[in-house]
Parts: C-alpha cells; structure tokens; sequence
C-alpha cells in the first residue's frame, strides 16, 4: 500500500506554520522548502513532509514575528 502525502498551496503552507505567505514564498525561492508548479496553475504546491522540519523551533522560517508587548526586562523592573 503506497502512502500518500498531504499538498499545501503556499497560504495553507503559511496558515499550518503559523508564518506570512511571503516567508513562504521566500524560502521557496531561497531553495529552502521545495515546492511544484502545476502546469496550468500560478500557484505552487508544496508537501506536508516538507514542511515538517520547519515545525522544529530550531528549524523555524526567517518571518516577520508579532514582537511581545512587554519584554522580560520590562516586567521584572515593574513597567507596564
């Protein structure tokens, strides 16, 4: 029995790593994360097993990030 993997176009790629759509994009053209390219579709797709890896915190996509309200600095000095 042949196992088949899951294909993620670059948002739901981007939605499963919890990154913006253009980090996707990018390590797609860094050579970072492989990806397809149907033939009649401008989309890429992208496999599952692919984007395992990146689920690794030492392994995470160079993307924005929403940065902490307070930092650790902030809280122990007792700013709010």
């Amino acid at each position: 029995m042949h196992a088949y993997d899951e294909l993620y176009t670059t948002r739901q790629a981007a939605a499963f790593l919890g990154v913006s759509e253009l980090a996707v994009r990018a390590a797609v053209k860094e050579g970072k994360l492989r990806a397809w390219r149907l033939p009649a579709r401008r989309d890429v797709l992208i496999r599952k097993r692919d984007l395992l890896p990146f689920t690794d915190p030492g392994h995470e996509l160079d993307a924005p990030r929403q940065l902490a309200l307070f930092d650790e600095r902030g809280r122990q000095q007792g700013v709010a």
